[in-house]
């Protein structure tokens, strides 16, 4: 019975580790890779993790950050009371990045999501969640 037993562990391993897990960070995809070497430059990567379709990282500074299997980046969050980088707007659609310059020009950005139809762009301070469609045309608060 216990060779049993250890034979079904051995043989289900490869299938767990292909569930998801903690991966290195040169293991993520290139696009992943890229955004982070340009937004979070001088920020180590602490941990990051593959999940079914989605890798989740955590960056040194508590940014956590949800890229799609292909590297394009889902969801971005800060660190309670942070903001993200300023240059963060580059990810997002011209218009949507326009916009927050133009009537919130104080604020910091402190979380994004994208769908596939919609962003979700929260700002630091505010609380306020704006809501774009995927073009970035301003569609207005979710409150």
């Amino acid at each position: 019975m216990k060779k049993f037993i250890v034979a079904l562990a051995i043989a289900i391993m490869p299938v767990i580790a292909l569930a998801g897990g903690f991966v290195s960070p040169e293991d993520l995809p290139k696009a992943a890779n890229e955004f982070l070497s340009k937004q979070y430059a001088g920020q180590p990567v602490i941990s990051a993790n593959r999940q079914c379709r989605n890798y989740e990282v955590l960056v040194k500074n508590g940014t956590r950050i949800k890229f799609s299997r292909k590297g394009e980046l889902r969801e971005i969050e800060a660190r309670r009371l942070q903001s993200l980088p300023r240059n963060i707007t580059s990810s997002l659609p011209e218009k949507a990045a326009a916009y927050i310059k133009g009537a919130y020009p104080m604020s910091g950005i402190s979380y994004i999501e994208k769908t596939r139809s919609k962003l979700y762009v929260r700002l630091s301070g505010i609380g306020r969640e704006l809501v774009f469609d995927k073009d970035g045309k301003y569609l207005g608060v979710d409150m």
